[in-house]
């Protein structure tokens, strides 16, 4: 049976860079909504992959993580947080 892997949409947009590792400004990047980005987040962690977690920073109530491609494209996934949810 396929490995599961969190639901997700796609979308593309750019956002500034920080410093962090991934600066997705460079060149632009593709994005994808999710559903649990700390599932996400642990799954790229199982497969030993290094990602920047810019938490809130460049969107109010998005959640996001960058990480880079086996090509070297910037990959975006966030999560959008329900009105009044907390985030972690």
């Amino acid at each position: 049976m396929p490995e599961a892997r969190p639901r997700c949409c796609r979308t593309r947009h750019q956002r500034q860079g920080t410093g962090l590792i991934v600066n997705p400004v460079e060149k632009g990047h593709i994005a994808y909504c999710c559903d649990d980005i700390d599932a996400f987040k642990a799954y790229l962690e199982a497969k030993g992959v290094p990602y920047s977690d810019w938490g809130e920073r460049a969107v109010n109530g998005w959640r996001q993580i960058f990480f880079y491609d086996t090509d070297g494209n910037v990959i975006e996934v966030h999560q959008v947080e329900e009105e009044g949810s907390p985030s972690p």
